[in-house]
């Protein structure tokens, strides 16, 4: 029975110590430098806890010194203790993470655990928790007694958990939870068989658990981070639009056997707007513009790709249904006062560069009639 308590307890300390390499080599870090803190140490303890009940196991029986085998021993029971509270402190940055001031779990939990960590100290020196015959262990009449504080603290933890379920959501509960479960699991398999200890093991597999959701947590977090990136690289900050670079994006990945419909607007009196009222003036004209275009045609084919210029794509377009659109956009601008000027051109997706240069073209004669008409010699 030693020996596959040995065992699982060696190749489970195996483990744990690949799981604290992975959680400084692994990719990216979380937001939460406590939590990871945390989980590190808890990793750390039981790492060591798990060697240091195997180092006991493996000397009873034989000729070592009483004094080392009972230090070891001491050592193992009390490190039950220092589990608990740093899985507290873990839990409750979870919990404050989440929004809720929940900071005295961990320092509940911490006091009753140093309550017991003397309470194992007096009753391992006077006998009463165990004592060391013939370098073999042997419990003493208080062994029964000594899982009371622990399970308090457990029990503590766990209310804490359920009550703020909601806040952490379902599957972090569950997770936290797990780490409860299965030494909870190993305590029940041993009030069985007394011999078969494998709390610490139990431990290790929750620890195991709380890592696999941790990095899911990491991995969750990096890829919205860089949607978030690539949202912002790919938009225009002012108009919300999309900004130069996905223009040409789009350019590059568009289906050449596809009938499009291009209209490219230059807006009027933008730099007079900017000289004479202020850039607030001139951003909030461009702003306007921009919700104008967003009223008449899809977010995802408008494009500004300049201070005052704008390119929309129309895609998969009846002809007819274009023309509309256009003759639409044009009254529109017609009742701002000539708010931009407009060109456009209707063909295949092959000839695309022709016909942006062609709406672009026709959009310069409607920007000349508009200073002819004003009798503006500069553009403004």
């Amino acid at each position: 029975m030693t020996t596959i308590i040995v065992t699982a307890e060696v190749v489970s300390a195996v483990f744990l110590m690949i799981v604290l390499l992975g959680s400084y080599l692994g990719r990216g870090a979380s937001s939460s430098k406590r939590r990871t803190r945390y989980f590190r140490l808890m990793a750390l303890f039981c790492m060591g806890a798990l060697i240091i009940d195997a180092i006991s196991y493996m000397m009873e029986g034989h000729k070592i010194p009483s004094g080392v085998v009972f230090t070891f021993t001491m050592i193992a029971f009390l490190m039950v203790d220092i589990l608990i509270a740093m899985y507290a402190r873990y839990v409750s940055t979870v919990i404050t993470e989440k929004g809720h001031l929940y900071s005295k779990l961990g320092n509940v939990v911490c006091f009753l655990c140093i309550i017991d960590m003397v309470i194992v100290v007096i009753t391992s020196f006077s006998g009463a928790l165990f004592r060391i015959e013939n370098h073999v262990m042997v419990y003493g009449p208080w062994q029964a007694y000594m899982a009371l504080l622990p399970v308090i603290c457990v029990v503590i933890i766990f209310a804490a958990i359920l009550y703020n379920h909601k806040l952490i959501g379902k599957k972090s509960c569950h997770v936290l939870c797990s780490y409860i479960i299965f030494p909870m699991i190993a305590l029940g398999i041993q009030s069985f068989i007394i011999a078969l200890d494998f709390t610490y093991v139990g431990v290790a597999m929750s620890i195991l658990l709380v890592y696999v959701f941790m990095q899911d947590s990491i991995i969750t977090e990096i890829k919205t981070r860089e949607e978030i990136l690539a949202e912002v690289s790919a938009t225009d900050t002012l108009t919300g639009l999309y900004n130069r670079r996905s223009y040409e994006k789009f350019l590059k990945a568009m289906d050449s056997e596809l009938e499009v419909g291009v209209i490219f607007c230059d807006i009027n009196g933008l730099k007079y707007a900017n000289d004479n009222y202020g850039h607030e003036a001139g951003d909030q004209l461009i702003c306007n513009f921009a919700e104008l275009l967003k009223e008449r045609f899809e977010t995802k084919g408008i494009f500004r790709i300049s201070g005052d210029e704008f390119v929309i794509f129309s895609l998969s377009t009846v002809k007819r249904k274009f023309d509309d659109d256009v003759q639409r956009l044009k009254a529109d601008v017609q009742q701002y006062d000539e708010m931009a000027a407009v060109g456009w051109a209707y063909g295949s997706s092959e000839q695309i560069d022709d016909l942006i240069k062609a709406s672009e073209k026709i959009m310069y004669k409607n920007k000349e009639l508009y200073y002819k008409a004003r009798h503006i010699q500069k553009r403004l």
